[in-house]
């Protein structure tokens, strides 16, 4: 299944797709990603590597929509996305 492909389908359902990188969960991106996968609205998924590598190992980050989401901190990083996606949920 082409990345286009599910883009198109997540498109008719409304969902916001959020990807996440492997490496980076350690630093507590998990904590962020388990309660986003409580939302229906949210289409995850995770690569083992985003090629943000140096992003990676400095701060907590997520990509909404292809766009780059980071914190400092679990909370800060789940401020930033909930933001990104009321932006992104207008653009549909």
């Amino acid at each position: 299944v082409s990345k286009e492909s599910i883009k198109e389908k997540r498109k008719a359902m409304f969902q916001t797709l959020i990807e996440g990188c492997r490496n980076n969960m350690p630093m507590g991106t998990h904590a962020v990603v388990w309660q986003l996968q409580k939302n229906p609205d949210i289409d995850y998924i995770e690569y083992g590597c985003l090629g943000e590598c140096s992003r990676c190992a400095r701060w907590l980050f997520l990509l909404v929509e292809g766009k780059v989401i980071e914190g400092q901190t679990k909370e800060e990083l789940h401020w930033n996305l909930q933001k990104a996606m009321e932006i992104e949920k207008y653009k549909m």
